[in-house]
């Protein structure tokens, strides 16, 4: 899972680190230091440090559209899924945002205005893009993820 894939992928990065010809030498180990160093900027990489500067409704719908990324990505796999395939969108989104408010403890239902403050927010810093369309209303165009935030599981917690 996420935390699995974080801790190998710090363990690869640390050993890059020390073993920077790809040839792991036995008398040679890990010490803290170098350790340190990759925690720090595998903790406090650029997208990382965006994400955990959003504000917290803003996170929640970012991991709701992380989500809906990942299952399109896992149906897309799927050859009987693969015919169900459909895009996301600003609706689809928002459906999914207010699934995900209703089951949140204390969470309110977000009027459609806030929902559009908080897309808008996604999409000005760079998190996503909707595609442009003069046929389509806005909310109906696709929503496309533009960072690989998802794919290192960071807005999975």
């Amino acid at each position: 899972m996420g935390d699995a894939r974080r801790l190998l992928d710090i363990c690869k990065s640390v050993l890059q680190l020390v073993f920077d010809s790809g040839v792991v030498i036995p008398t040679i180990s890990v010490q803290v230091p170098q350790m340190s160093k990759v925690l720090f900027q595998f903790f406090r990489s650029s997208e990382l440090s965006q994400v955990s500067e959003l504000p917290r409704l803003v996170q929640v719908l970012l991991a709701c559209l992380c989500g809906m990324v990942k299952e399109m990505e896992e149906r897309s796999k799927n050859p009987q899924l693969k015919k169900t395939f459909k895009a996301i969108t600003g609706t689809s989104l928002r459906s999914v945002y207010l699934q995900v408010q209703k089951n949140m403890i204390g969470g309110s239902r977000p009027s459609v205005t806030d929902f559009g403050i908080l897309f808008d927010q996604l999409v000005h810093n760079g998190f996503c893009k909707v595609v442009q369309s003069k046929r389509l209303k806005p909310m109906d165009r696709p929503v496309t993820l533009t960072l690989k935030v998802h794919r290192r599981s960071y807005c999975y917690h």
